[in-house]
């Protein structure tokens, strides 16, 4: 997924020389308010691969992004591209681990997140805010070469390229600012999820006019989560 601050980063970062003749994989690529597929396949990449947790636009194999290594070779793209799917992953770890992993030496990520400000937008949980000094951290073992706090959304742009002889920087012990708790924390638990949503679900129904039928007639999480904040203007009240 991306949004219009993420395209206009993508398009400035990501040149032919990135791309062109090169194995590309975009993690989180549903295209449920825009992608960066189109602006990359117009540079003449050698594939493309779409991956995200359900079938739908531009998603040519459904995976979590912490076993997409069970699904993909290590070192087997160029480049990955994951724009705002950090933040909805609860063991962000392994979903960092996996994106250094699934590129090859001098190969290239792009990773855009939210910082603190940015509100709650599960699609379909929403675990995590990062700020500059943690993105500059976490990817401390690669080279970066872009690093932008962006000027018109709370969030955080990264371009950075895989060096030669990775060795991972550790982050067992990093704490990241959890939306669900409202401070820096080691992970969330699934008593901490499961109260966190009571809360939140609480909150919509009082503020929406509830319809249970017309909720659960959706067969996706994606289409639930656009309901939640978008109702359809025919919504029967």
């Amino acid at each position: 997924m991306c949004n219009r601050a993420d395209l206009e980063f993508g398009r400035i970062v990501i040149d032919e020389e990135d791309v062109r003749g090169k194995d590309i994989i975009e993690v989180g690529a549903y295209d449920l308010n825009g992608s960066l597929r189109h602006h990359v396949q117009s540079l003449k990449p050698n594939k493309y691969v779409g991956v995200d947790i359900e079938a739908g636009p531009c998603v040519d194999i459904v995976a979590d992004v912490t076993s997409l290594l069970d699904h993909l070779p290590y070192s087997s793209f160029d480049m990955v591209i994951a724009t705002e799917v950090l933040e909805h992953v609860k063991d962000w770890r392994k979903a960092v681990s996996n994106l250094k992993h699934i590129i090859k030496s001098g190969g290239k990520v792009i990773v855009t997140v939210p910082s603190k400000g940015c509100g709650f937008h599960a699609c379909p949980e929403d675990h995590w805010r990062f700020e500059l000094d943690d993105i500059k951290e976490i990817f401390s073992d690669f080279v970066i070469e872009e690093l932008w706090k962006s000027p018109s959304i709370e969030g955080v742009f990264l371009k950075a390229v895989r060096p030669e002889n990775l060795i991972e920087y550790d982050t067992t012990n990093y704490k990241l600012y959890s939306i669900m708790k409202g401070r820096r924390t080691l992970n969330n638990r699934g008593i901490e999820i499961l109260l966190f949503k009571i809360r939140m679900i609480a909150r919509i129904i009082r503020k929406t006019p509830f319809n249970i039928k017309y909720v659960f007639r959706g067969t996706s999480i994606y289409e639930v989560a656009r309901w939640i904040n978008h109702p359809p203007a025919n919504y029967p009240t």
